[in-house]
């Protein structure tokens, strides 16, 4: 088995006070001094499914007192954009001592007009994602738009003429599984035959989870004592309603395992807590259908979560 730690993606920020794009001249007067955010998406490490296609970004003025909505925007990247590790884009925003930033990235097409419609910072902690909104039955595979993630990040300063960097941490709201499978020295062979016998169950997942739970990185989650009120979002807490998904083996040849590990299958489950010492809320995986000299065997073993690593013991 193999540990998996889950790619983090950075957005690199300069924000610079300049005219406004999208409100300029006389209008200025109520809009209140305009600046803009430069915004370039980096994605670091990423698999394909990890490319960035969407991107909304919500602002809130006076994050901390009493937040009020200054944008909420959905950039959809051209067919030349996409599969791209690199996204740049211009924010015109209002300037404010304590700006909060929240990025959502490839968000499922069935929550863009609930989306669209928050205008307070509750609204988007309380928005849960459906797995099949994102991902096949199985789990395995995202849809087209891609593995949603999301960012938040506070106490953003934009002043006139005054230009500042800053940079939010961007995850996954799934966590993903890896299974990988290697051969003891012993044994003479181990394979995973093409019949529907070779099969891995995924049980205890969830089916849906939380949009936007901030970060570790950027001191938006899991904070205790005076840094609480930057916590943004919250974690499922899962007690009822498990599912269980299954990947089947489709290969055309047998797949024969080797001394060095091999990746078998990969699933997606929303980001959750658990009581580690609780059996009934693990994840499990059950791997059935592999052939050995000793004949057709199996084993069954937990995922542990911790600090968005997902280790297959």
């Amino acid at each position: 088995m193999k540990s998996n730690v889950l790619h983090i993606i950075w957005i690199m920020f300069s924000l610079v006070a300049c005219i406004g794009e999208r409100s300029t001249g006389d209008g200025d007067e109520f809009l209140g001094t305009r600046g803009k955010i430069d915004v370039e998406i980096l994605v670091r490490e990423a698999d394909e499914h990890d490319f960035v296609r969407t991107v909304r970004f919500v602002v809130f003025d006076d994050a901390s007192v009493t937040p009020t909505l200054d944008i909420n925007e959905l950039v959809t990247l051209g067919e030349g954009e996409r599969d791209a590790t690199r996204f740049k884009t211009t924010l015109d925003v209002k300037t404010n001592p304590d700006k909060m930033l929240v990025v959502i990235v490839n968000e499922p097409q069935v929550m863009t007009n609930t989306l669209d419609a928050v205008i307070f910072p509750e609204q988007l902690e309380e928005i849960l994602f459906q797995m099949n909104d994102a991902f096949g039955f199985d789990h395995v595979q995202p849809l087209m738009s891609g593995i949603p993630m999301s960012g938040v990040k506070r106490k953003i300063v934009v002043e006139k003429n005054v230009s500042a960097n800053e940079v939010i941490t961007i995850e996954r709201v799934v966590a993903r599984v890896e299974l990988w499978l290697k051969k003891a020295d012993e044994i003479v062979f181990a394979r995973l035959s093409t019949s529907m016998n070779s099969r891995v169950f995924l049980e205890n997942t969830y089916g849906r989870g939380y949009l936007v739970t901030g970060t570790e990185t950027d001191r938006t989650r899991f904070q205790t004592g005076l840094d609480i009120e930057n916590n943004f979002g919250y974690m499922q807490i899962p007690s009822s309603g498990f599912e269980h998904v299954v990947w089947n083996y489709r290969g055309v040849n047998v797949l024969e395992l080797s001394n060095s590990p091999q990746l078998i299958c990969v699933f997606y489950t929303p980001e959750r807590t658990y009581e580690v010492s609780d059996d009934r809320n693990k994840l499990f995986l059950d791997i059935r259908g592999i052939t050995s000299p000793d004949g057709e065997t199996g084993s069954r073993t937990y995922a542990f979560r911790k600090y968005h690593k997902i280790a297959n013991h």
